[in-house]
């Protein structure tokens, strides 16, 4: 809700003033706009007091001419409009419009109905129309639903009736996504109206911490708030739009028969810091959040930040607008030209690295150049962590709080080598060992320590080394084995560590049973070189290898000679090997060459029912000579094609 900008206190007359040709029109900068009764008439400027934290007020105009009420800020002309709120002999309810001067025009008498009260009002984000709710006086409930057409030359005006009757004195719409939200007070709810008849679409309890909210307003960031209290309206609220949850900001003077309306349409940043006290040499991210709540693309847009001359800008991590990027030669001026910024919230996040700094308090602020007259030319950065608006971001340095010493453990494997860099806690390096450079080579165990040194301060770090192994061991002669055949493999394994854990590696995963096992089955097709790599907690690794020797010759019987005559002997043609492998297809032929058998498909061998009985189409064949051809393949992926001659006898 920062740059709350004006806020003006309109005191209600009981009398109409002529129009007021030529009005001046505001200036959207994000400013809180809050219209009250009482018995003389102000222009209000609100304030918020640096120091006490408190809502001020400064008198602008002390001769505002009318009563307003149900207020809502118009985004095409730059124009509050409102009406009368209350019905009173010969005047009814009048529609008005307030410029920036404090200065009413009447515009039209409102055909809504006399006796009713209408406190809650705002205009739809696209600048057509103005809503009301109407507030029945006796019973204090809401049920009107008007809708007054700011295009029309007269005003076109309709009144609905709402879904129920509600405790509702103020409501607002959000610029960013067009939703109506309303306060109803008696049963401490945010409500999201529909904003073609005023019908509830959700509701959402709060935490009820006030008795009523006069008014509801938005910012460009879409965040809202409200001007209420309990028992009298005297204090600035945040609240929830998704919870519901109602913050209690600040307090200022009571008001009472109070509206708010702010121009949540216009360009709004904040800049926030992910830490607000560092020490030298470390590096702070700077977030720039920019809301574009003017509905249109804003461009040719500059950015620009002039950090503290101890801060050196490192990276943009983060720019979706696009635009020149430029870095002054010093190093702490970030400037980006042409931006072009659509309508929405996003971010520019910069990566700054804070210098050997004195300590003290460094503030800075970012400024968007290049807006548009009406938006107020340029806008400044706000900084979101206090409530005084368009205020600096401020980093406290507090010196190093680094710790003197740090403990580093590392192991030495297997009497290995070990590298110990000591490059990110300096420039300039002292070892226990005599060296100055800044990583080392140790080949034992022992405590090594590093004295590293740069601009801002000093470390000390300790590398605890320490010795740890693993082994393990495999057979180194070739194991004698057969194609499809299975082996298991039972590693000596030698740990310094409880915990390991170990890998076969393998092209092919399936010839080992279990590849996270140190002990596992191994049946060789394809590799005859197996490799096991285990490894334990303190990070040691040991590898082993197995090698086989594949008698990969192949076995097959076909038979020449086959007798199905049904008596248990020799009744099928199939082919039989001790080993492992599948047929693909097996075709009979007779003399002529014609088809008697085709598998058409794969079979197992050793499979006598898999093969041919010596039928055709069911009709046993005469005794002949018969010719087959039989595609296979062994375990190992190679095919073969056998054919020869069988005779068939009965």
């Amino acid at each position: 809700m920062k740059n709350l900008g004006l806020l003006l206190f309109v005191i209600a007359l009981s009398v109409l003033s002529a129009s007021i040709v030529a009005q001046q029109p505001f200036i959207c900068e994000g400013q809180l706009f809050l219209t009250v009764e009482e018995e003389s008439q102000r222009l209000i400027r609100i304030e918020i007091d640096p120091f006490t934290q408190e809502i001020e007020f400064l008198t602008i105009n002390n001769q505002v001419g009318g009563t307003i009420n149900a207020i809502g800020y118009r985004k095409t002309d730059n124009l509050i409009y409102g009406v009368n709120p209350l019905s009173d002999g010969q005047y009814g309810h009048y529609l008005e419009r307030l410029d920036a001067t404090g200065q009413i025009e009447f515009l039209t008498k409102l055909p809504l109905t006399p006796d009713f009260g209408y406190f809650a009002g705002d205009i739809t984000p696209d600048g057509r129309f103005l809503i009301l709710i109407g507030v029945d006086r006796m019973g204090r409930l809401a049920s009107d639903f008007v809708t007054v057409d700011l295009t029309t030359p007269g005003y076109t005006t309709n009144t609905s009736k709402m879904d129920g009757s509600y405790n509702i004195f103020d409501i607002a719409f959000d610029p960013l996504t067009s939703k109506l939200y309303a306060y109803e007070s008696g049963g401490a709810e945010l409500l999201v109206l529909d904003p073609t008849n005023g019908n509830i679409l959700q509701r959402i309890k709060s935490n009820n911490v006030v008795n009523e909210i006069a008014g509801l307003f938005f910012d460009a960031f879409g965040q809202l708030f409200g001007y209420g209290g309990t028992g009298k309206n005297n204090t600035l609220l945040k609240i929830d739009k998704n919870t519901g949850f109602i913050s209690l900001l600040v307090s200022g003077p009571a008001v009472d028969n109070a509206d708010a309306t702010a121009c949540p349409f216009t360009i709004e940043m904040i800049k926030k810091v992910n830490t607000t006290q560092t020490v030298p040499c470390t590096e702070l991210i700077y977030t720039f959040a920019i809301a574009n709540g003017s509905g249109e693309l804003q461009q040719n847009i500059q950015f620009e930040d002039f950090f503290p001359a101890n801060f050196t800008i490192k990276e943009v991590i983060r720019n979706p607008y696009v635009g020149d990027l430029l870095i002054s030669p010093e190093g702490n001026r970030l400037t980006i030209n042409n931006m072009q910024i659509p309508p929405g919230v996003d971010s520019v996040v910069v990566v700054v690295e804070v210098n050997d700094s004195k300590d003290g308090i460094y503030p800075n602020q970012a400024i968007l150049r290049g807006l548009p007259a009406e938006l107020g030319d340029f806008r400044v950065s706000d900084n979101p962590a206090t409530l005084t608006e368009d205020d600096s971001t401020v980093v406290q340095i507090i010196g190093s709080p680094i710790p003197d010493t740090l403990d580093i453990e590392y192991h030495i494997c297997n009497g290995d080598g070990l590298l110990l860099d000591g490059t990110i806690y300096g420039d300039r390096y002292a070892w226990s060992t005599g060296s100055q450079e800044p990583i080392i080579t140790v080949q034992e165990a022992g405590t090594f320590l590093l004295t590293a040194d740069r601009t801002c301060d000093r470390n000390v770090i300790r590398y605890l080394v320490s010795s740890d192994f693993i082994s393990v061991e495999l057979p180194s002669d070739p194991i004698e084995i057969r194609l499809g055949e299975s082996y298991r493999a039972h590693p000596i394994l030698t740990n310094s560590q409880e915990f390991f854990s170990s890998n076969w590696l393998v092209v092919d995963t399936s010839e080992v049973k279990c590849p996270a096992c140190l002990s596992s089955e191994i049946t060789p097709r394809t590799n005859d070189l197996f490799f096991l790599t285990v490894r334990n907690a303190a990070g040691c690794t040991d590898t082993a290898q197995i090698r086989f020797r594949i008698d990969r010759t192949r076995r097959v019987y076909v038979p020449n000679v086959f007798t199905p005559n049904a008596d248990g002997t020799n009744d099928w043609f199939f082919v039989q090997s001790p080993d492992f492998g599948l047929i693909h297809r097996m075709q009979v032929f007779n003399r002529w060459g014609d088809i008697v058998f085709d598998s058409k498909g794969p079979m197992a061998l050793n499979d006598s029912r898999a093969g041919w009985n010596g039928t055709l189409r069911g009709k046993a064949l005469d005794p002949a000579v018969f010719v087959y051809v039989i595609d296979i393949e062994y375990l190992d992926g190679v095919r073969d094609i056998i054919s020869g001659d069988v005779t068939l006898l009965r």
